[in-house]
Order: structure tokens, then sequence, then C-alpha cells
């Protein structure tokens, strides 16, 4: 499963490519130069293929953009997890130390009574955060 470096290291690269991406734009002599290619049928084809390749490059350009948004949301979501992991984490920790401090005190008063106070009920655990999606992976 992807980790949230996994998904910003993707976005990155979805961004690059972007980049390669830039739509082409002109006209053939214009980028070839005026003593390549003027007039006629194959000036017609490769303007038109020019025109499709630019119109396809910004389509693909989009969704390169919308992936990396993606993985940038999905990043977000998995640092949020990762977080709530590391809270659960240090009340885990507060319950072991209250655990076993309640645990001495219940051996003392088990062991005599009429010595110290009952130390109360048991100390509850924290309650571990569910990922909030399956492909989510700390």
């Amino acid at each position: 499963m992807p980790t949230e470096a996994d998904f910003l290291g993707a976005a990155a690269l979805f961004e690059d490519a972007v980049d390669v991406l830039q739509p082409i734009s002109g006209s053939i002599s214009g980028a070839l130069g005026s003593q390549v290619v003027t007039g006629g049928q194959l000036t017609l084809e490769l303007e038109a293929f020019l025109a499709q390749t630019t119109a396809t490059c910004g389509l693909d350009a989009d969704a390169l953009i919308e992936l990396a948004g993606q993985c940038r949301y999905r990043a977000d979501i998995v640092a949020g997890y990762a977080a709530e992991l590391a809270r659960y984490q240090l009340g885990m920790n507060s319950y072991a130390w209250s655990y076993d401090r309640w645990l001495v005190q219940l051996r003392d008063y088990e062991a005599d009574p009429s010595r110290t106070d009952h130390p109360g009920r048991r100390p509850t655990p924290p309650t571990r955060p569910r990922p909030p999606a399956r492909w989510v992976e700390v």
C-alpha cells in the first residue's frame, strides 16, 4: 500500500510530466522555419496533426494535474491517520503507566484491605483509530 511519501512522490512525478507536455503551439513554418515546409497538402496535414497533438497534450496535462491532486489528497489522509496513531500511542503509554500503578494499588489492597483504599475501577485503554480507507498505510 502506498505511504504518504509514496503519494507525494507520485504527485511530484505527475506534475513534472505536465511540464513535459506543455502544449505545442504555432505554425509549422514558425516551428521549423519558412524554408522547410510551405503551403500545399503536407502543410495542411502537418498543421492538423499539430493541432490534434496540442489538444491531446492539453487533455493529458489536465489528467496528470488531476492525478497529482488526488495523490496529494490521499497523502493528507495518510498524514492525518498517522497523527491519530501517534496520539493513540501516547494514550497507550499513559494507559500502560496508569494500569501498572492501578495494579500495584489493587494488589496492596487485596493483601491488606485495612491498610489502603480500593484503587477504584481499572483504567480504560484508548480506542485504536480505524484506518479511513483500505489503501491507507503508515
